[in-house]
């Protein structure tokens, strides 16, 4: 359909045309000045703050969540909290320290484990402490053996000196030779005494112990030297080693006591082979 002929508008001039596109190239020429305006503004940037518009920016600026200005007492508080805080690890950290020191001390009391001992050499038994458990021949005096052996034991015993001391060397003694051993010190020497010269007084005896030199390496005064000489000549009569009258000793050829004593200064050498010797 033609607008031009139309019958619901009116007609238009055509002259009318030209002036519409005379509008139309106004138009053109006003949207390219339109794109040179937005090109300057582009180049100009964006616009710098002032000093009073940054302060502004910094008061207007809201506070972000959980970031609370504290004030005066809050300050103090988390002060003091990290203060006790750094005091505990330091007291923690020094309780650690003496643990390790304890620890270590504990350590080093404790001794190294022993080695194994090697076995010893099994030492000679000591005598027995108690006379009666001894066997009766154990208490035959002299060559003259009794016919009842266990009624000799009873008489034997029953003479066992009353006096400490003595009764000690009693004991002394007779245990000691059942066992094949020396008895004490005093025993040996006053014997040797006895041996030598078959007749010695108690001063003979007593002489010979201050000669003797103790444990503590000195020599044995008077009144201990006299001591022991009386108690040993009491003992060589009870038990017939020897016999006495007075402050004389002399030597039983007959005491079983006697010889076992000698052999064991001799170091086992008996009479027999003195005799030997002497015969060859």
């Amino acid at each position: 359909m033609d607008p031009m002929n139309t019958g619901a508008h009116e007609q238009i001039d055509p002259s009318e045309f030209d002036s519409i596109d005379a509008i139309l190239s106004d138009l053109e020429v006003e949207d390219q000045n339109d794109g040179e305006i937005i090109e300057e503004i582009e180049d100009l940037g964006e616009p710098e703050l002032t000093a009073t518009t940054e302060e502004a920016v910094e008061e207007t600026t809201p506070v972000a969540a959980g970031d609370e200005v504290l004030d005066d007492d809050a300050l103090g508080e988390l002060e003091a909290s990290i203060t006790r805080a750094e005091i505990y690890e330091e007291q923690q950290s020094d309780a650690a320290v003496e643990v390790e020191a304890a620890e270590a001390s504990i350590a080093a009391a404790v001794p190294p484990a022993r080695a194994a001992r090697a076995p010893s050499t099994p030492k000679t038994p000591r005598p027995t402490r108690d006379l009666n458990s001894l066997p009766p021949e154990a208490f035959i005096l002299t060559a003259d053996v009794p016919e009842d052996l266990e009624a000799n034991k009873k008489e034997v015993l029953a003479k066992r000196p009353l006096q400490k001391k003595v009764a000690e060397k009693f004991d002394n003694l007779i245990l000691s030779l059942a066992a094949d051993r020396e008895p004490s010190t005093f025993i040996m020497s006053c014997y040797s005494v006895l041996d030598a010269k078959g007749e010695v007084t108690s001063s003979d005896l007593v002489a010979a112990l201050r000669t003797m030199s103790s444990n503590r390496g000195t020599t044995y005064n008077e009144g201990t030297a006299r001591s022991q000489v009386g108690q040993i000549m009491a003992l060589f009569d009870v038990t017939k080693i020897a016999t006495r009258a007075g402050k004389v000793l002399k030597l039983n050829p007959d005491s079983l006591y006697g010889q076992a004593l000698k052999l064991l200064l001799d170091g086992g050498k008996g009479y027999a082979e003195e005799d030997e010797e002497e015969a060859a």
